[in-house]
């Protein structure tokens, strides 16, 4: 009887305790951004520091100052995405988090990076204020 208590006693201990030796894994610390016209690129060089498991995907998060940040996963073993459909000439803030079988890491420093005008902004620009001052 007190082999099977003692033996109960180990497997309730490790359940509640061996199950949080594994930890979330640490914060991604190198990331990198460039804008475009109405895209951003986001790319990020390793895994945290403290790994604390495989790696399952990245999320990349991103939002305009003051909003709802929206989210997409990252599956395919990339350390790139490409951030598509913003709008151009705003800033936005990125940041990138790691996710093992436990649980989701703590997310990047935010990054802010802004989309550009896009060439052919900047081509048609002189034209229509041409066009305004002629027919204005």
């Amino acid at each position: 009887m007190f082999s099977q208590m003692f033996l109960f006693s180990n497997v309730v201990n490790c359940f509640f305790h061996c199950h949080y030796l594994d930890l979330v894994p640490g914060m991604i610390k190198n990331v990198v951004t460039e804008g475009a016209f109405d895209s951003i690129s986001v790319t990020w060089t390793g895994e945290p520091e403290d790994k604390n498991g495989d790696i399952l995907y990245f999320t990349v998060y991103w939002s305009e100052d003051g909003q709802v940040p929206e989210s997409d996963n990252v599956t395919d073993g990339d350390e790139t995405y490409t951030i598509r459909g913003l709008k151009p000439i705003t800033e936005y803030i990125i940041q990138v988090s790691a996710t093992t079988s436990v649980g989701e890491g703590p997310k990047s420093n935010e990054t802010a990076e802004s989309t550009r005008t896009g060439r052919e902004y900047e081509e048609l620009t002189p034209l229509f204020w041409g066009l305004l001052d002629m027919f204005g």
